[in-house]
């Protein structure tokens, strides 16, 4: 919910308020220049967060409209325009990794999908998604199968990728992962 402006404005409009002096006081202190500016800077260097966080989130925007047009090529760009702005984000890795799966590059697929989970560990899709990089890979998939069921439950997808999974033969994760 932090990340969310609206919810916060707010308290920088009580902070304002707070601290603003009545027109008939004079300024007691004056700060001098130099704290000025390092004050203006220092607000100029905290606006360039959400500046980024933006224009990564237009690229990443790209790279999921070229992902579902089936677009891999301009996929791939969009995401790595994301991740040049902003290299934590889970989103990138995964339009990466399911691209790399589609091209037939499965280790490169699952190092993708490794970098998605590990940077947001809580969401299921990437453990979904790291599930069927190992399954394509040849690799056991169902650690990662069972942890997207543990952090949710009631999805299908994971639900029935699972039930494919259930064996410890790699050509049958082969198969459940080309068709999940």
């Amino acid at each position: 919910d932090w990340e969310m402006p609206a919810l916060f404005v707010w308290l920088f409009g009580a902070a304002g308020v707070a601290l603003a002096r009545p027109a008939d006081r004079p300024l007691l202190i004056v700060p001098p220049r130099l704290a000025r500016v390092v004050g203006a800077l220092l607000c100029l260097l905290l606006a360039l967060t959400p500046a980024a966080v933006a224009l990564s989130q237009r690229a990443l925007d790209r790279g999921v409209d070229s992902f579902v047009r089936g677009d891999c090529a301009g996929a791939v760009d969009g995401a790595l325009d994301s991740l040049a702005l902003l290299r934590s984000r889970p989103e990138p890795y995964e339009i990466l990794g399911y691209c790399d799966l589609r091209g037939g590059e499965e280790q490169l697929g699952a190092d993708a999908m490794a970098a998605a989970r590990a940077r947001n560990p809580r969401d299921w899709r990437y453990a979904y998604g790291l599930a069927i990089a190992r399954a394509l890979s040849g690799l056991d998939p169902r650690p990662a199968i069972t942890t997207a069921r543990r952090l949710n439950p009631l999805e299908p997808l994971a639900r029935d990728l699972a039930a494919e999974l259930r064996t410890d033969q790699p050509a049958q994760w082969r198969r459940a992962a080309a068709g999940a």
